[in-house]
């Protein structure tokens, strides 16, 4: 009788992890392209630093209790979280030339955590944590063995596909508890309330989000809120679904997914611009492969990419010895309106690219 439960168990554990490698699976060639875009989107548009960390007041020093930061009894020196800076800004040029890119990526991830442990303190915990999520996984994906400086080893199929699996799970129940908690206070029947309304007014009086198309949205019917409110919890806790059902419409959900991200931008000013590169990873990149590859075979093209990065590696050096605290590179945090163009701009793109991927692929399944 148990090992009868057990089989069925494990049946049933492999119908279904088998139904979400359908959805998610790509190939080493389209893996390693991603790590030269995540690469370049850390080094271009997604550098945090933390140096300024060690000059806060040591009263602010609350750190959560699941945390590295509990080890400490107050925050470390500056220098501690310059040198974690400069250390992840190597990581990062070691996973875009592809310098034992597992390990590069690991440890980016694991300084990153206990930088963020510090950070916490002051407590706000944001949405960035899947970015590092994503990086992890697919460090174990043998996102290194190809378009590498020095590769790593080859993985096996089983093990590229548990690392995708992996992720696109992670992702789906992020959403879902997100959209869960929501539909505790937003489903209900009261058209007088609204959680959407409350963002959008709070957004656009409280934090001046004032900017693109915020104006056209706070004028809107109240009842328009309420709609949104039921179709941004559906929207959240249904990725599972889609994620199961095929790879047709998983990268349907995901296109839904941009376009939601498109219309928080545009009318709340909110970019999560870190989720780009977060649904890149389930986009087929294996046909950029050949063109990068001949691309890196002629000097000039090579020559001026090694340049192009080299340059902005120093920006980055020089920014984090002066304290200048900018994500984006080239823009000031504050530079709030060409922040929101630029970042307008990359989800259009990653907006086509998902849209492609999934309408216009040939031999994708149903």
């Amino acid at each position: 009788m148990i090992e009868k439960l057990l089989f069925s168990i494990n049946r049933l554990n492999n119908v279904f992890w088998g139904k979400i490698v359908r959805s998610v699976h790509s190939g080493t060639n389209s893996l390693s392209v991603l790590r030269v875009i995540v690469g370049l989107f850390l080094l271009f548009f997604y550098s945090p630093g933390y140096g300024w960390i060690g000059n806060m007041p040591q009263i602010f020093y609350k750190p959560p209790f699941l945390s590295f930061a509990i080890l400490f009894n107050s925050f470390p020196a500056a220098t501690f979280f310059q040198a974690i800076d400069v250390i992840l800004l190597l990581c990062v040029v070691f996973i875009i030339f592809g310098i034992k890119a597992k390990i590069s990526s690991i440890v980016y991830c694991v300084l990153s955590v206990i930088a963020l442990s510090f950070q916490y303190s002051f407590g706000k915990i944001d949405h960035n944590i899947l970015l590092y999520v994503m990086i992890f996984c697919l460090s174990f994906s043998g996102w290194g063995s190809q378009l590498a400086i020095f590769p790593d080893k080859e993985v096996s199929t089983n093990t590229q596909n548990g690392s995708l699996s992996a992720l696109a799970f992670i992702l789906c129940y992020a959403f879902f508890t997100a959209g869960f908690n929501k539909s505790l206070n937003w489903i209900n029947t009261d058209f007088t309330k609204s959680g959407t309304a409350l963002w959008i007014y709070f957004n656009y009086y409280i934090t001046s989000r004032t900017y693109l198309l915020a104006d056209y949205i706070k004028g809107m019917p109240f009842l328009t809120f309420k709609i949104m409110d039921y179709l941004g919890v559906a929207f959240e806790v249904s990725p599972i679904l889609f994620l199961f059902y095929s790879r047709k419409a998983w990268g349907t959900w995901l296109v839904v997914a941009a376009l939601f991200h498109l219309s928080t931008l545009l009318f709340l000013n909110i970019a999560f611009l870190t989720h780009t590169v977060i649904y890149l990873v389930f986009v087929d990149f294996s046909g950029v492969y050949k063109w990068i590859n001949n691309l890196l075979a002629k000097k000039a093209y090579k020559f001026t990419a090694v340049a192009i990065i080299a340059g902005c590696f120093i920006i980055r050096i020089c920014d984090i010895f002066n304290f200048h605290t900018s994500k984006i590179i080239f823009f000031a945090d504050v530079c709030t309106k060409e922040i929101l163009f630029l970042s307008l701009a990359i989800w259009i793109i990653v907006f086509i690219l998902l849209y492609k991927n999934t309408f216009r692929a040939k031999n994708i399944p149903a």
